[in-house]
């Protein structure tokens, strides 16, 4: 009944997955808090600081940066 109601209508049928897909494409679920240089002995790294915005819960990304792109 739903499809003969959306092609009749000329209607997009849209149902949850499309949906889910299109909110984590869209929505930033995630904010970024800080960011900081983390010299250690193999090199230079930066860590960033994400928190979510669903629960708080908060995650680091380290990441090794060529201290070429720095100068």
């Amino acid at each position: 009944m739903v499809y003969k109601l959306v092609e009749s209508n000329s209607l997009n049928d849209v149902n949850v997955c499309d949906t889910s897909r299109y909110r984590r494409k869209r929505e930033k679920l995630v904010e970024r808090t800080y960011v900081s240089h983390l010299p250690t002995k193999w090199g230079l790294f930066q860590a960033y600081c994400y928190s979510s915005k669903l629960d708080g819960t908060e995650h680091v990304a380290v990441v090794k940066v060529n201290i070429t792109l720095l100068i």
